[in-house]
């Protein structure tokens, strides 16, 4: 139970942690990539483009991670009742009746 508490936080609390990396590391990155002559691009640009590549992986992968706990959360709790109802009947039900993703 405090685990999947904790999946659905961190599901919740990715997309405000995407913004914060937007807004305070992404974006002046950004800014100074677009007040770059592009006629004349040196060795700063090349090093300002990798990091805001990688700062943008980094905001993919946070994304996907909360894509993945959404996913996973209903399976849990779908498993954890069929669970608890499998050993409180003789007779459990089958998967097949719940509708959670088999990853």
């Amino acid at each position: 139970m405090a685990d999947e508490r904790l999946a659905l936080a961190y599901g919740r609390g990715s997309p405000c942690c995407e913004l914060a990396l937007q807004l305070f590391a992404i974006m002046p990155i950004s800014n100074q990539l677009k007040a770059v002559n592009s006629a004349s691009p040196g060795p700063k640009s090349r090093m300002l483009i990798e990091r805001w590549g990688k700062l943008h992986a980094a905001r993919s992968a946070l994304g996907f991670a909360a894509v993945l706990i959404f996913l996973w959360y209903p399976c849990a709790e779908s498993n954890g009742r069929l669970w608890a109802q499998s050993r409180r009947s003789a007779q459990p039900r089958p998967l097949a009746r719940h509708a959670c993703l088999v990853i």
